[in-house]
């Protein structure tokens, strides 16, 4: 999320109150794009949406949200913001989604019920928990999400590794996707302390079955350690400023850079080397056996299908991961589904294939299975 510097001025109650209920009446507000990079690849898969004000008050973003918390608004202008979100969905560009700022503190507010409500589906929408409010319930907040989640939201927190509240959240909310504070990418190159922790950030994020996300990246260097350390996604004024152009672009000599950049050979010990492609369906499609897995509309998975029915246990990993730590990852599993494949995913969470728990034993063994083949092969 970006976040303004500038110090906050100070009207009176009633010229706040009449500019905040204008805005609520559908005047004086736009959103802002910033795009969201897959590092990998080059390409932008997502934007997050920043509103910006025109009123009567030369005042920043932040400034107008904190009055109107002040005066009891906030939860109707997070709901404004996030219904003016779902309406652009439509034209969003495919294989791309959208972050928008919420206070944990509205999601169980009726103004943004309605707008969730009013909603067949929330898929390809990220609702970025900002922790600019004291919140001392983090298990009241998980509560608050299920019916967010269940309508196809994913949960991105925002400011990770700024401090042990930070770590509390990643917790108890289990997020999609953890945003790196500013201050941790801010001469990342420079800095081997950061380095490390950035990595502890990614190996925790990767436990947590969510992908990591860098904003605030200005510098090119900073970006090739990020890339270097394997962090998927990133934003921030490298590659486009915050601008009211929908759809942005990444900046050309950025995107060069990107594109240039060697690919990573596969190393035979990671998981990756021993994926087999597989079928993927939406939940309303019928299965596809002996086995597909049931994605999401982004891609990302969600259960299981397989011949003794669908399984919504789903182990997701990365291609770059150890074979051996695969392994030992897929037994700690409850015996009903220890033995069930594990599903390789790429830097954005997108189904590339699975990986039989065999295969996983042999390579460790020493064995030499029959090479993978594609389901679509044995059907």
């Amino acid at each position: 999320m970006t976040t303004f510097l500038e110090p906050p001025v100070a009207p009176t109650a009633p010229r706040w109150s009449a500019a905040l209920e204008r805005v609520l009446a559908g005047e004086g507000l736009a959103l802002a794009a910033q795009p969201i990079v897959d590092v990998a690849r080059g390409s932008v898969v997502g934007y997050e949406l920043l509103a910006r004000f025109d009123g009567p008050h030369q005042a920043t973003p932040d400034v107008w949200f904190s009055h109107a918390e002040r005066l009891g608004l906030g939860a109707r202008l997070d709901a404004i913001v996030l219904a003016r979100a779902l309406d652009l969905r439509d034209d969003l560009p495919d294989d791309t989604f959208i972050t928008v700022n919420i206070s944990p503190l509205h999601l169980g507010d009726p103004a943004l019920a309605a707008v969730r409500d009013r909603h067949r589906s929330l898929e390809r929408i990220v609702l970025e928990l900002t922790e600019h409010s004291a919140v001392d319930d983090c298990a009241a907040v998980a509560r608050l999400l299920e019916p967010w989640r269940e309508a196809g939201a994913k949960v991105a927190i925002d400011d990770a590794g700024s401090g042990y509240a930070g770590l509390q959240w990643l917790l108890a909310l289990s997020p999609d996707l953890v945003k790196l504070d500013r201050a941790l990418v801010d001469h990342l190159d420079e800095d081997e302390v950061k380095s490390a922790l950035v990595a502890m950030l990614g190996g925790f994020a990767d436990r947590l079955d969510a992908w990591v996300l860098a904003e605030g990246v200005e510098r090119l260097a900073e970006l090739d350690v990020l890339a270097h350390l394997g962090v998927p996604l990133a934003q921030g004024y490298l590659f486009r400023r915050p601008t009211l152009e929908l759809w942005p672009t990444i900046e050309g000599d950025v995107r060069r850079h990107l594109e240039q950049r060697p690919a990573r050979a596969v190393d035979p010990d990671r998981v990756g080397a021993l994926v087999e492609v597989v079928r993927t369906r939406h939940r309303h499609e019928p299965p596809a056996l002996p086995i597909s897995v049931v994605v999401d509309g982004l891609g990302q998975p969600i259960a299981l299908d397989l011949a003794d029915g669908t399984w919504d246990r789903v182990l997701a990993v990365r291609p770059d991961e150890t074979v051996r730590a695969v392994l030992e990852r897929a037994l700690t599993r409850d015996a009903h589904w220890r033995w069930h494949p594990v599903v390789c995913v790429d830097e954005l969470r997108r189904v590339v294939g699975v990986v039989r728990l065999e295969r996983l034993v042999h390579h460790v063994i020493g064995g030499s299975p029959d090479r993978p083949t594609t389901h679509e092969e044995e059907v």
